[in-house]
């Protein structure tokens, strides 16, 4: 780890938070990872972002190095408070990646202090409600979609029940591996794509299990069920959604047409939002969910260019 990172553990109630600082001393940006994923997601866009800001990350409870605990929205941004105050950490903006966005609109409305919101694709789930699609943009009848919204469950249900067994010692090598393959085709390094997936991992009882375990997994599902829009709508302060136009290459090619209108439907839903709530703008990036991995400086820069417009520091 390069010597401008530091690494601490916040104590919040009984579990503690795993924080990683990039240095910097600019205002303070608070960092917040998706859902199974690690602080280490920040590996690349943080040291960018403290070339004018200092910039933290945390694993969110239940992820990385941070404590197992009952997961829901309040026990969350009770341990994001945590952290703030011990970090002092205090007007940070919040820069959320996936669920990470969904938190940070959360805790900018228990906030309203928070002088802005990044939130980087972390608006609504895949597998919400069929109305937040928007069939007729990619051609699907009402059974199509239907049909393809209950595939894409089955498959995250199958990879949830994949992710709740052991690993063997070859599983954790192929998926190192997988990691790094993917780093270099976006031109990353490939072995800090291997340091996060390392990072979510855990021995248990002489096995190795992927992080969130079920409970929490289970319990994030059902929590990022509900449409966050509505959240994102009650903020005063500015916000910026950062939109992806492209799938993530994982996406099986007979679900691109539900991808499509899973994209159409939230950009129809936000340009509502937007006309409604004139403090939120909306950035759409030549990318896919993965983001961070895929153009690390772009998101650096869209998030430096707004905070800068927003704070008055450009």
């Amino acid at each position: 780890m390069p010597e401008s990172m530091t690494d601490r553990i916040v104590q919040t109630g009984k579990i503690g938070i795993a924080a990683r600082e990039y240095g910097g001393s600019g205002h303070p940006v608070l960092l917040l990872h998706g859902a199974g994923g690690n602080l280490a997601a920040w590996d690349v866009v943080g040291p960018m972002l403290s070339a004018r800001h200092r910039a933290v990350a945390v694993d969110l409870r239940g992820h990385g190095q941070s404590g197992d605990g009952p997961w829901n929205w309040e026990t969350v941004l009770s341990d994001l408070e945590a952290v703030s105050n011990e970090l002092d950490l205090r007007r940070a903006v919040v820069v959320g990646h996936s669920l990470g966005g969904v938190l940070g609109a959360r805790w900018a409305r228990r906030n309203p202090d928070c002088p802005a919101v990044v939130s980087l694709d972390g608006h609504r789930s895949p597998v919400p409600a069929p109305q937040n699609y928007d069939a007729d943009a990619a051609g699907l009848t009402p059974g199509e979609l239907s049909r393809q919204v209950a595939q894409l469950s089955a498959m995250f249900d199958g990879q949830a029940a994949a992710a709740s067994a052991p690993l063997s010692d070859d599983h954790v090598e192929a998926m190192l591996t997988a990691q790094r393959s993917i780093a270099v085709q976006h031109g990353a390094d490939p072995e800090l794509a291997a340091a996060a997936a390392r990072r979510g991992l855990v021995l248990r009882d002489g096995a190795t299990f992927v992080r969130p375990g079920p409970e929490t997994a289970n319990a994030l599902r059902d929590s990022v069920q509900t449409d966050s829009l509505p959240v994102f709508a009650e903020l005063t302060m500015p916000v910026l959604l950062v939109l992806a136009t492209n799938s993530v290459p994982q996406v099986p090619a007979e679900l691109e047409p539900l991808m499509t209108a899973f994209r159409a439907g939230l950009r129809r839903d936000v340009d509502v939002l937007i006309a409604a709530n004139p403090s939120i703008s909306i950035h759409e990036m030549d990318a896919s969910h993965a983001m961070l991995s895929e153009k690390p400086a772009d998101v650096a820069e869209s998030i430096t260019s707004f905070v800068a417009r927003v704070l008055g520091t450009r």
